[in-house]
């Protein structure tokens, strides 16, 4: 069982969701801790474009707000951040990636998203 003083600011965790009938694997960096009856701090979210996905505000259980950023496109140019707030009792603490997945890898380069 994970230790919850592992999940601090900066640490990399993984979270399993479901979305469309399919389940993904996400990835990414703790950037807050979000107690339950808390709103999320909007001075917390960075980017050109930061996209939240998930509940602000949430009165039943403690959250974790969670930085991804995608690397843009050729048609974009620019980096997005996504952040995803997650049910706390979800996240663990993640493995290293390397910056860039390998060609046999089947996490998703954008959201660093596995499949």
């Amino acid at each position: 069982m994970i230790n919850e003083s592992d999940l601090v600011k900066g640490v990399r965790v993984e979270w399993k969701s479901q979305a469309g009938g399919r389940w993904l694997k996400k990835r990414g960096i703790i950037v807050a801790h979000v107690p339950k009856r808390e709103p999320i701090q909007v001075s917390l979210l960075e980017g050109e474009a930061p996209r939240v996905h998930g509940i602000l505000c949430s009165n039943v259980v403690d959250r974790y707000l969670i930085k991804l950023e995608s690397r843009g496109t050729k048609t974009t140019k620019f980096k997005t951040t996504h952040y995803y707030v997650p049910v706390a009792s979800v996240v663990r603490k993640g493995r290293v990636i390397a910056d860039e997945p390998s060609a046999d890898s089947k996490v998703d380069p954008m959201l660093d998203f596995e499949t």
